[in-house]
């Protein structure tokens, strides 16, 4: 508890610094949100929609889609 109270403390006599940190924690976590929300996106929509050209293979079906 005694860490605890320390670090608090801390972060209080150097407001800045503490701003700079949360800032950019919240920037990570919101890219990284952003990221695996995107990719959860485009996986199923571009990666696993099956070939129009009936192949079965994803490197054909690649080539023959352009």
């Amino acid at each position: 508890m005694n860490g605890l109270k320390l670090a608090m403390r801390t972060l209080a006599k150097t407001p800045f610094i503490t701003g700079i940190a949360i800032l950019s924690l919240a920037l990570g976590i919101g890219a990284n949100a952003a990221i695996y929300s995107a990719w959860w996106l485009v996986v199923p929509a571009i990666l696993l929609t099956p070939c129009r050209s009936g192949q079965t293979s994803w490197s054909i079906c690649r080539s023959v889609q352009g």
